[in-house]
């Protein structure tokens, strides 16, 4: 299991039509990651990151505000025998300012079946779907001196795709995830 955590704490002093202003901004936030691998045929990863900002100002020009983005995820990986496989993973992303009434749940499910194929095991041949709730939007909000931002992106949405992979020196299959922290 993995813990991280990370806070600033910042005042920033700012002129408002000749006031002077200041913008105390408090960020925090905590991240979570665990690996349970019970066998060599089943794996599963979940993780969990928390974060708050809070934004106050002096003066009453702006309302203080309170963004929440949180993500969730879990990773599956499941090995049938005779080189079949299946994957999957789901990211849970929660976007929330109280202050001007947005939420935004986006729920991304990716699945995918391969097989590895031939004696020396250089062929994949996999079936993915990404983005199967057609959810996928990218989303970044923010509070500052003097401004708050919100700022959604169209992106790649679901898609489904049939791959056929050819590797020289032959494909391995690695259930267990290296630790790249």
């Amino acid at each position: 299991m993995n813990i991280n955590t990370n806070f600033n704490l910042s005042k920033n002093p700012i002129f408002i039509n000749d006031q002077a202003n200041k913008t105390n901004n408090n960020n925090y936030s905590l991240g979570l990651r665990m690996s349970l691998t019970p066998s060599e045929k089943f794996t599963l990863y979940g993780n969990a990151n928390w974060g708050i900002n809070k934004t106050s100002y002096e003066l009453p020009t702006a309302p203080n505000q309170t963004i929440y983005n949180h993500s969730y995820g879990g990773e599956m990986n499941i090995a049938f025998g005779k080189e079949l496989y299946f994957a999957s993973n789901l990211n849970y992303n929660i976007y929330k300012n109280t202050t001007n009434g947005f939420k935004q749940d986006l729920p991304i499910l990716g699945l995918s079946v391969y097989k590895l194929l031939g004696k020396s095991k250089r062929t994949e041949i996999r079936l993915m779907a990404n983005d199967v709730f057609n959810k996928n939007v990218g989303i970044r909000q923010n509070a500052y001196q003097n401004y708050v931002s919100r700022e959604q992106t169209v992106t790649l949405s679901r898609y489904v795709m049939l791959s056929l992979t050819y590797n020289m020196r032959g494909m391995s299959n690695t259930m267990r995830k290296r630790n790249s922290f």
